[in-house]
């Protein structure tokens, strides 16, 4: 039976990831709250089997035995330092809805990691639904570009449907292009597949030139060379593979370029110099850091301080955690990246079945983590639930190996612990995330201080947890 609920939950992921970037399947206007409430709805269905399954409690409490005490209690330490900063901050329970969020698409990741384990096959349905969901998208891009060829004008932000910023199919991008390289090097039973899965990566990094994504672009040719130098000859092939995906989807795009020259032409090429006002915010962030440098000023508070900028998130993630959960849990979290990375590579390398599967993911983890401080990849609801993805798939490769038995002994404490976080974490990220969108824009009961991000700027949305996650204090009262 668990069995049988753990396939139905894995294709229900699968078919969220083939349809979000290109679809609206819910009664939305915002691309952006669309892929949040299906977020929530899929973390909802996991807290569900997770509480109702002893094997996957079993396999949860087994995976953390066998971690390092160093590793176990840094992961205790960081979300006990989440929890101070969120008692502390100015608004506690949209605080502790962030903190409720990872701790579950934590839980995604091992739950993943279960499903893989035990059917490895099934990797393949995974490598497929990222070919269904860039085959539909570059069908939706097809008819939105056909659309402004009839009007005349061709405006390259109108091109990226299914997001409210192209900047957050750039996110998604990241993560999903070596897995579409990947697919290329799968299914190679037949030339025609091999050829189609080839063009189709190849239009997909196209795609990122026509997006204009120089973090996109920057994060995927950052993570090849942090292969190479790991790996080395032994990524022979998929080097070469991607390589020449690459230099096939740059000519495509410079003959999509010359093929649209004869348009008029809104927001177009990859010459921009600025860096978006990056390093203006960081330098700000910084200075605010040091106002509240032990506990921040809690999680997800940066979207609701008038710091004189104007983004949600800082667009880095170390500097994000430093500014609101505090430089101890940036630290923490740090020491738990270059902890568990460090054994996992060291386990990579001595690892001969799957090898080229490792080493797709090693680039998509590497690229999203590169992206990821230079944007809000581990912000966006979309980006988030596939970097869950990936990471449960990858510690399905490196970890204990198939027929290891289940050697630590789960006792009812355990399991009533362990149903508590559950329970409360999607108790809150339901409640708080509802109240959250009700209360956006408008007073917050209790606050005397106005709290606003950008009650000046000229955009509308600035998402965080929701579109327009701004909170700010109605100036009429």
């Amino acid at each position: 039976m668990n069995i049988h609920k753990n396939n139905i939950y894995f294709f229900i992921v699968l078919t969220a990831i083939c349809l979000l970037p290109s679809f609206h399947i819910l009664p939305f206007d915002s691309y952006y709250n669309e892929k949040r409430v299906t977020q929530v709805a899929l973390l909802a269905l996991l807290s569900l089997i997770i509480i109702t399954s002893y094997s996957t409690q079993d396999f949860i409490f087994d995976y953390f035995s066998r971690l390092s005490l160093k590793v176990k209690g840094s992961i205790l330490i960081f979300f006990v330092l989440g929890a101070i900063s969120a008692s502390l901050s100015v608004l506690t329970l949209f605080a502790l809805l962030e903190i409720s969020n990872y701790i579950l698409l934590f839980l995604l990741s091992l739950v993943f990691f279960k499903f893989l384990h035990n059917q490895p096959k099934f990797d393949k349905y995974i490598i497929l639904s990222f070919v269904i969901s860039a085959t539909l998208y570059l069908v939706a891009f097809v008819a939105a570009l056909t659309a402004g060829i009839f009007d005349g004008v061709i405006d390259y932000a109108d091109l990226f449907v299914g997001f409210n910023n192209r900047r957050f199919f750039n996110q998604f991008q990241s993560i999903s292009f070596p897995i579409l390289v990947l697919a290329s090097l799968t299914f190679r039973q037949k030339k025609i597949y091999s050829n189609t899965l080839f063009l189709l990566a190849s239009l997909w990094f196209m795609l990122m030139l026509v997006s204009n994504g120089r973090g996109v672009t920057f994060a995927s040719l950052s993570s090849i060379i942090i292969i190479f130098i790991i790996f080395r000859l032994r990524a022979k092939e998929w080097l070469k593979q991607i390589t020449l995906i690459i230099i096939t989807g740059t000519f495509c795009f410079f003959l999509f370029s010359w093929a649209l020259s004869s348009f008029e032409i809104i927001d177009s090429g990859i010459t921009r110099t600025s860096s978006g006002g990056r390093f203006k915010i960081w330098s700000d962030t910084l200075a605010l850091i040091q106002s509240k440098p032990v506990f921040g000023f809690g999680p997800m508070h940066y979207a609701f301080l008038d710091q004189g900028h104007y983004p949600a998130h800082p667009h880095n993630l170390t500097i994000q955690i430093m500014v609101e959960w505090g430089i101890p849990a940036a630290i923490v979290l740090l020491f738990i990246i270059y902890y568990i990375g460090h054994k996992w590579l060291s386990t990579a390398r001595e690892l001969t079945n799957n090898f080229l599967t490792l080493i797709c993911l090693s680039s998509s983890f590497f690229a999203a983590i590169l992206h990821g401080h230079l944007s809000g990849i581990f912000v966006m609801p979309l980006s988030q639930l596939s970097f869950a993805l990936i990471s449960g798939w990858m510690l399905s490769l490196v970890s204990f190996k198939k027929n290891s038995d289940i050697i630590y002994e789960v006792k009812c404490f355990h399991r009533f612990t362990l149903s508590l976080i559950v329970i409360s974490s999607i108790s809150i990220t339901i409640y708080a995330s509802v109240l959250h969108y009700r209360t956006t824009n408008i007073d917050i009961l209790g606050i005397k201080n106005k709290i606003h991000l950008n009650g000046n700027y000229t955009g509308i949305q600035q998402p965080r947890f929701w579109s327009g996650t701004i909170i700010m204090k109605n100036k009429e009262k």
